[in-house]
């Protein structure tokens, strides 16, 4: 009845012996095939299948010799710990993987814009822009939405391989030892949130980049643009210059021409 979802729960039998953790092996009913069982912590053996029962309940079988209260009880934490960072560590897993294929999808969308971008036909440029920025925006996206679980769950990766490092796993031949088993479910899972926050990376930079060369185009255009109309102007400029000097030289002609009738008139 305790609020919240539950992550990890597990039933834990200590015996004092590894003798008298054997003959309790078999009520355990372990998955042979699935079944780990190593030494931790130098001396300490461990058994599960860390299957979940009908009960919700994982298994997990210890046999301690000798072992003070107070040390067992911190090999039994960081065996829950291990477990408990592992599983948290693959709760990013799933998101990612639901939103690989849409990665895919606006990677093939840059990879068609760029090449549009590098074509030397026209192009509509603005509407190009406006295509890129759609595809920077839902990268932006992916990136403000899953920037946190994926962090986390790297975190935690890396708190469940301290653990593991802690626990100094010896294997036993013919089971697999913890160290295989997470190793097993952490390293790919952890891979492949890696590969997805990479990508997710460099398809922001290349969106950037385009976006930047394509706005480098457009200003050079604007410019060019604006240098033609400078053009225009100078030469409508000129002409106007050289209108005005025309009619000021018909005007002092005609000045003159009337001084002179003017002069010899009173003359």
């Amino acid at each position: 009845d305790w609020p919240g979802a539950v992550l990890r729960a597990t039933k834990v039998y200590v015996e004092a012996s590894e003798t008298e953790a054997e003959e309790i092996l078999p009520a355990m009913a372990f998955e042979r095939e699935d079944l780990v069982s190593c030494y931790v912590c130098q001396g300490v053996r461990v058994w599960s299948d860390f299957r979940i029962r009908d009960d919700g309940h994982g298994r997990l079988l210890i046999s301690a010799p000798d072992r003070q209260a107070d040390d067992l009880g911190r090999i039994v934490q960081r065996l829950q710990e291990l477990g408990n960072y592992r599983n948290l560590a693959l709760v990013g897993l799933p998101p990612v993987q639901r939103l690989m294929p849409e990665l895919n999808t606006l990677e093939a969308q840059l990879a068609a814009y760029v090449q549009a971008l590098a074509d030397d036909a026209e192009h509509d440029d603005e509407g190009l822009l406006g295509d890129l920025s759609k595809v920077s925006a839902e990268l932006a996206r992916l990136r403000a939405e899953n920037s946190y679980r994926t962090s986390a769950s790297r975190a935690y990766a890396q708190i469940a391989a301290d653990r593991l490092d802690g626990l100094g796993v010896e294997p036993i031949d013919g089971f697999q030892s913890l160290t295989d088993f997470t190793e097993r479910r952490l390293v790919p899972a952890n891979r492949t949130i890696e590969t997805f926050v990479s990508r997710l990376q460099r398809l922001s930079e290349r969106s950037g980049d385009a976006i930047a060369l394509l706005n480098t185009r457009i200003d050079t255009r604007i410019k060019a643009q604006n240098l033609e109309l400078l053009r225009s102007m100078e030469s409508t400029f000129n002409l106007q210059l050289r209108l005005q000097n025309l009619v000021e030289l018909l005007s002092v002609i005609a000045a003159s021409y009337y001084a002179v009738a003017l002069i010899a008139y009173m003359a």
